[in-house]
């Protein structure tokens, strides 16, 4: 019983899809574990969306813009939120420290908006040329799935950047084997990419590489990982996935 609370008090922390009202400290510790179980089920509400809109007929710049927006909205645009003030502090290329208060400023500055505006229209390039065609979707499910997987390992197993705040509190007594959870969670979508096509086991690898790299690249900038870092990563690794797909799935 506990495992289903942590994992609705996760789904309302991290999403828009409505929960319950519940909440207990103690759970917190299980919260960054369930991320790639919400990843889940964002794919699997995403394939459908977009399986409706072929269904109907949609036109397809239609059809691209909802199923672009889908995640997002699915989210409450919270990881975009992540992306826009981290892409602020990044681009500003001033100090580690005043790249932490930029980042914690809740102000959206020309970059993030910069940022957000190319992430959009290449997503919506992306799915255009996604729901336009016949070719299979099922591989948009695992897309969030592993952007989660690696933002998450990439929580538990990094310093937190701040010592009070969200990310010290989801990363507070945790243990390794909530690491091991999300790295076999990770199995199935690459398992499944498998017995697709070989070119889903790229878009696979893509988005997996692009994920590492964007963890990499903003650990080295600030030292740690945030809420808002997590956010980068996930919307930087989502858009490899979707773009790769796009090219060759």
């Amino acid at each position: 019983m506990r495992y289903i609370r942590a994992f609705l008090m996760s789904l309302g922390m991290f999403s828009a899809i409505p929960t319950p009202n519940i909440w207990e400290d103690r759970l917190m510790p299980m919260m960054l574990p369930c991320l790639p179980v919400i990843g889940a089920l964002i794919g699997v509400i995403w394939y459908g969306i977009i399986f409706l809109l072929r269904l109907a007929n949609v036109p397809p710049l239609i059809q691209g813009a909802l199923a672009m927006l889908a995640p997002f909205t699915l989210c409450g645009f919270l990881h975009a939120d992540g992306y826009m003030d981290a892409s602020d502090a990044i681009f500003s290329r001033r100090g580690i420290e005043d790249k932490k208060r930029i980042l914690k400023d809740p102000n959206v500055g020309a970059f993030g908006v910069i940022a957000i505006v190319i992430a959009f229209l290449l997503q919506f390039s992306a799915m255009v040329t996604v729901t336009s065609t016949e070719r299979n979707i099922y591989l948009i499910i695992c897309i969030p799935i592993l952007s989660r997987c690696i933002a998450g390992a990439a929580m538990l197993n990094c310093r937190a950047m701040f010592e009070i705040g969200f990310a010290a509190s989801f990363k507070a007594d945790t243990k390794p084997v909530h690491t091991v959870f999300i790295c076999l969670f990770a199995l199935f979508p690459t398992v499944a990419a498998g017995f697709l096509t070989a070119t889903a086991i790229i878009v696979i690898l893509t988005e997996v590489l692009a994920g590492i790299l964007a963890t990499a690249w903003t650990y080295r900038q600030f030292y740690g990982l945030s809420g808002d870092l997590c956010g980068f990563i996930i919307t930087v690794s989502e858009l490899a996935g979707v773009l790769c797909m796009a090219i060759i799935a």
